[in-house]
């Protein structure tokens, strides 16, 4: 067993709020990560910081998101869906993966200029699809898992 409950299991910058109080963590939890890790892509620096663990579990439980960092030309768009990844009411934010990366494919089709960010995304996230919908794989080796056949899809996409 790697898991008990109110065990926090996870690297503390990418945690969400409910997985940092102990809570019962669901899909939403994943959302959250994929939203710190866009945050992190899209601006150079953390959602959250803190110098310790329990510092940094802290800025995530009471701290709101600064969005001042975005780069200007990001596209409202693309801001909306990181807004609602890192909902800290996990009811508001996008209730599954899929739903992300439907918006995300959307935007693609319609911003050339978060293109580098998207394609950069894809080394990090690896969306798999299986018979309940889309689950994401958030992991800097999720290229190299694809590539292996470790999956339902046969390359990362978006």
């Amino acid at each position: 067993r790697f898991t008990a409950t109110g065990v926090g299991l996870g690297t503390p910058a990418y945690m969400s709020p409910e997985q940092g109080k102990g809570e019962v963590v669901d899909e939403r939890t994943d959302i959250w990560a994929l939203g710190c890790l866009l945050y992190e892509m899209l601006t150079g620096q953390r959602a959250f910081k803190g110098r310790t663990v329990s510092d940094l579990l802290a800025s995530v439980l009471r701290d709101e998101v600064d969005f001042t960092p975005l780069p200007p030309e990001t596209p409202a768009v693309l801001h909306h869906i990181l807004e609602r990844c890192l909902r800290r009411d996990s009811r508001r934010r996008f209730q599954h993966v899929g739903d992300v990366r439907l918006e995300l494919e959307e935007l693609e089709e319609l911003e050339e200029v978060v293109l580098p960010v998207l394609e950069d995304l894809e080394r990090h996230v690896l969306f798999l699809d299986d018979e309940d919908g889309a689950i994401a794989v958030i992991s800097a080796e999720a290229e190299q898992r694809a590539k292996l056949g470790q999956g339902h899809s046969a390359q990362p996409t978006l």
